[in-house]
């Protein structure tokens, strides 16, 4: 149905996150998991007592974007326990920052212009089979929930691991995936 607001919610493993907002409503706030109806990757924000949906911040499009989805969600809030940002991977291998920080929902979005935080590389397999050989490349999916830290210094580190468990062929696989911290 083209007119759900929830259209795109798939299938969520991961605990909502919860704050407020600037003006003191409590916030729910999830992603959108995998397998949805239109296989993009998307936060959700909903009002705590409701659950009606405040808004929904869709990633940008990019190539190869089909069968995306995003991942558990990090907040980062202040003192006062309002939302100022949020992070979330996706299947594709790249981490979202959103831009939370605004005092109004219509504010908010993809923070860097729209582009990633960070993209994890892509990892080579090569076969060769009767003389010819082929490269494939496969993404690092990020599923699991990314970790915030204070750096010593200034400013947050964020880390990340790659993988996923939840297809039949993720049992056998033994693509490289690996474990990141940004600064």
């Amino acid at each position: 149905n083209t007119g759900n607001t929830f259209n795109n919610l798939g299938y969520a493993y991961s605990t909502p996150e919860v704050a407020r907002m600037t003006d003191g409503s409590g916030i729910v706030i999830i992603s959108n998991g995998y397998g949805s109806s239109t296989q993009k990757a998307s936060l959700f924000v909903l009002n705590a007592n409701t659950g009606a949906l405040i808004k929904e911040i869709p990633v940008p499009p990019m190539a190869n974007d089909a069968d995306n989805g995003l991942s558990s969600v990090k907040l980062k809030v202040n003192s006062q326990n309002v939302v100022q940002a949020a992070y979330a991977g996706d299947l594709k291998g790249r981490l979202w920052k959103f831009d939370m920080s605004g005092a109004a929902a219509t504010g908010w979005g993809v923070a860097f212009g729209g582009k990633p935080l960070f993209s994890a590389p892509l990892t080579a397999t090569t076969t060769t089979v009767a003389g010819t050989t082929t490269t494939t490349y496969k993404v690092q999916p990020i599923t699991a929930q990314p970790l915030l830290i204070d750096h010593p210094v200034n400013g947050k580190m964020v880390y990340v691991g790659t993988g996923k468990f939840s297809e039949l062929s993720d049992k056998t696989t033994s693509d490289p995936q690996a474990f990141y911290a940004i600064w």
